[in-house]
């Protein structure tokens, strides 16, 4: 992601790491969340009935992954902060594993349930340090297209998940499912264990008592800028994730597609989207990073007005429906990379601790949204719509009011950009 954005460099006695497996390792990682998430929603009416358990009961083996993954967040990131990146990353890997390993053995609702807020825990230990990770070797311009990278898996993750999990429920069944999950676990465990490095220095570590856990929650805290950015993010994120979350009754009652279906409707999106992307990263490639920030917003916010609009004005219909979905998605691109580096470096010593904040943001949004705006949108295509615009109309007056707020802490320093033209953070 090109332009100027925050652009502290690594700390001192930060490692400097460029390993050819780094990049393609965390995207494995990042998949952990998605496969735990949303791999076995095509088995939620096979696990139901196989265990007996209510709707609200399965609904709670949601639930529990969110809360657990939202609040492990918040020790996950001072302990990678603490300890180094390489050993949280590798516990949550293969504590996610044995998780998955053992929902193929569960025998009663409450057992999954049980075994979820497990995998919650897990997941949170591995995913919400990537970010940390990337920002420790790569200046903020790096950084940028780095997590670019990675955040296509946020948007192919909830469409490929769904594929492969439905295709193995049909295929195996249900229990066979977390199995396969769990071998896919342990393969990317070693992978980890041989490829991923320490990118955290001895010397930029941080003690691990509570007084100095909670003094790194006030330094990040401090100014407010880091929850404005992490309510931005976490909101334009979750206006599009809307949409997967209602998946069965946008694609299957108002679009009125069979459940095949739903896979190619999504994939379309993700490669529409992904094309589209291309394009608008090669007319921006000189722009500041505001100026492409504002015009992913802008992106985002004309989507939602399109979206709204024609189901206002006509029926739903497959032959329309899905461009303002790819059209937020774009938008959503554009934004993530330059909201998410510039929370890591509101204060760059801490980059754990913010990288866990920002995760824990979209871990608790998500459960806000599939517990309350979800249900309450689910019976019209248009109320989704309105669902998803109000999201983005958060993210956009949060980012709003995020730009008012003075970086923090080292970030605020005047360095040369590559290529010699000076700019501030």
């Amino acid at each position: 992601m090109p332009g100027p954005a925050t652009r502290s460099g690594p700390q001192p006695g930060v490692p400097t790491v460029r390993s050819p497996l780094l990049l393609p390792l965390l995207g494995g990682v990042n998949l952990l969340g998605a496969l735990a998430l949303d791999a076995y929603l095509p088995a939620f009416g096979d696990i139901g009935r196989a265990l007996s358990a209510s709707p609200l009961q399965m609904q709670q083996t949601l639930s529990a992954y969110f809360l657990a993954f939202g609040v492990a967040n918040l020790l996950a990131g001072p302990l990678a902060d603490c300890v180094g990146r390489r050993p949280v990353v590798l516990g949550g890997v293969l504590l996610n594993a044995l998780a998955f390993l053992a929902c193929a053995f569960a025998q009663t609702p409450q057992q999954l349930i049980g075994l979820r807020l497990v995998q919650g825990l897990a997941c949170s230990a591995a995913v919400s340090i990537t970010l940390a990770i990337v920002r420790d070797v790569h200046d903020a311009e790096q950084a940028q297209r780095a997590i670019t990278r990675l955040a296509w898996l946020l948007v192919l993750g909830p469409v490929l998940a769904p594929m492969a999990g439905g295709w193995l429920v049909v295929s195996v069944g249900w229990r066979a499912l977390f199995g396969v999950l769990a071998l896919v676990s342990f393969a990317l465990l070693l992978g980890v264990a041989r490829g991923l490095p320490e990118t955290l220095a001895r010397s930029a570590r941080q003690p691990w008592r509570p007084s100095d856990v909670a003094r790194g929650y006030r330094e990040v805290l401090a100014s407010g800028r880091l929850v404005l950015l992490c309510v931005a993010f976490s909101a334009c994120f979750n206006g599009a994730f809307i949409y997967v979350l209602a998946t069965p009754a946008f694609l299957g009652i108002h679009l009125g597609l069979e459940p095949p279906a739903y896979a190619l409707a999504f994939g379309g999106v993700a490669i529409a989207a992904g094309l589209l992307l291309l394009a608008c990263q090669r007319l921006t490639r000189h722009l500041p990073t505001q100026r492409v920030v504002m015009l992913g917003f802008a992106l985002m916010v004309l989507a939602c007005l399109a979206n709204v609009i024609a189901h206002l004005a006509w029926p739903p219909h497959v032959a329309w429906a899905l461009w303002p979905i790819t059209a937020h998605a774009v938008g959503l691109a554009l934004v993530a990379a330059p909201l998410q580096v510039l929370a890591l470096d509101v204060c760059p010593s801490r980059r754990g601790l913010s990288s866990a904040l920002q995760a824990t943001g979209v871990a608790l949004t998500n459960a806000a949204v599939a517990g309350l705006l979800v249900p309450l949108t689910l019976h019209s295509a248009a109320a989704l719509a309105w669902g998803s615009a109000l999201m983005t109309a958060i993210g956009l007056l949060a980012w709003i009011c995020a730009t008012r707020r003075e970086p923090t802490h080292a970030a605020t320093h005047v360095e040369p950009r590559q290529g010699g033209t000076p700019f501030k953070h």
